[in-house]
């Protein structure tokens, strides 16, 4: 008898040992997630999306923040950085805009932001004029093609803008470079793109495991920085260790080349796609700080000496793409050459220094810029809905 009590009593000390240590680590993840929340600002609001990749979560909100800036953000009706849209559209004469993160624009407040800005500066002249923004950070030009196929019909434009950043949104694009991101992906079939059909497990594993542990901040800051980790450990390496972003800038780099040619396919296919429901469609191209600063450019080919090699120039992807442009009769407008200028003339610098993206002068260039190229393309009415 005295062994089995002795026995009993081992159980229940274990059991008291068991049940304190669960207590104690309730307790911890409670007080970090409580401290989590108070001084961690930044939260994802985007989700796992089969047709896009990824889309933001309608009326989410939160802080986008660096050592540069911080800004909080919240999400509209249908997914996006603006104001919610209507599908009642009336006298309205409406302008999407389709793009990456710069489009996106959470590094400024949102009435910094180009899309802000040029709505503004347009109804000053007619007040019927609205600007929808469909900017998403990290999409590229086939999920601009997937978002006006998947929003036109629903929100009807009047004119449809894609902005191509021309650092990467080719790299975005290409499956040899950016297969291991669960996106859409496009290739030619004679002159047309077909879609790629892929299954994105891992991703779909990950967005599982967000969706249960979303609640809580300190769970998702440990998930979103095992990523960045993840990534870093990703990226696409060209040889002689460049990275394979950078190889657009090399005419004669056929992988980019494959991918000038959907890339064409593809603002064709967007354009006849904008006309079928009556709406005009056009291009503008974004230039990377590298591309604007010769200083920046200079410390890449110090770094990596391929990109000094003879034929190699940061122009070439606006280049490529304003031929096409003039080939295929699509209006287009190239912000290189006048941020390069207004670099040069004032030293304004135009990007976040280390983020990388339009600062509020960028911003502002930007939108007088596009303002001038719509009026002199007449591709918005002077005054009331045509």
């Amino acid at each position: 008898m005295p062994k089995i009590k002795r026995k009993k009593k081992k159980h229940r000390e274990l059991l008291k040992n068991i049940a304190t240590f669960l207590i104690a680590m309730l307790i911890c993840l409670i007080l970090l997630e409580l401290v989590s929340r108070i001084v961690i600002r930044d939260h994802n609001y985007t989700e796992f999306d089969p047709e896009l990749g990824s889309r933001h979560i309608p009326y989410d909100s939160a802080w986008h923040c660096t050592n540069e800036f911080c800004h909080k953000h919240t999400i509209n009706n249908a997914g996006f950085l603006d104001d919610d849209f209507s599908e009642e559209k009336g006298d309205e004469f409406r302008i999407f805009i389709f793009g990456d993160s710069f489009i996106a624009a959470e590094q400024v407040a949102s009435e910094d932001a180009m899309h802000m800005l040029l709505e503004s500066t347009l109804q000053e002249k007619n007040e019927n004029i609205v600007v929808y923004n469909f900017g998403h950070s990290g999409f590229s030009t086939d999920q601009y093609y997937l978002s006006l196929k998947k929003y036109g019909e629903r929100y009807k434009p009047d004119l449809v803008l894609f902005a191509i950043f021309t650092a990467n949104d080719l790299h975005g694009m290409n499956m040899k470079f950016s297969g291991n991101i669960c996106k859409p992906f496009f290739e030619l079939e004679g002159n047309t793109v077909k879609q790629v059909e892929r299954t994105c497990r891992a991703s779909s594993f990950f967005e599982s495991i967000k969706k249960v542990l979303k609640h809580s901040r300190f769970v998702e800051f440990v998930f979103e920085k095992g990523l960045l980790i993840r990534n870093k450990f990703l990226v696409s390496q060209g040889e002689e260790g460049v990275p394979t972003a950078y190889l657009v800038y090399d005419p004669d780099n056929e992988e980019y080349q494959n991918s000038f040619k959907v890339h064409d396919a593809l603002l064709l296919a967007a354009e006849q796609y904008s006309e079928s429901l009556g709406a005009s469609f056009a291009v503008v191209t974004l230039p990377s700080k590298e591309q604007v600063n010769p200083a920046i450019w200079d410390q890449l080919k110090e770094k990596y000496p391929p990109l000094a090699e003879e034929g190699v120039d940061p122009t070439y992807p606006t280049k490529r793409i304003d031929q096409f442009c003039k080939a295929a009769d699509i209006s287009c407008l190239h912000l290189l050459e006048p941020f390069k200028s207004e670099f040069e003339k004032n030293g304004n610098d135009l990007y976040f220094w280390h983020d990388g993206h339009w600062n509020e002068e960028g911003n502002r260039l930007a939108t007088e810029l596009i303002d001038n190229f719509l009026n002199e393309q007449l591709l918005i009415p002077d005054h009331g809905k045509e």
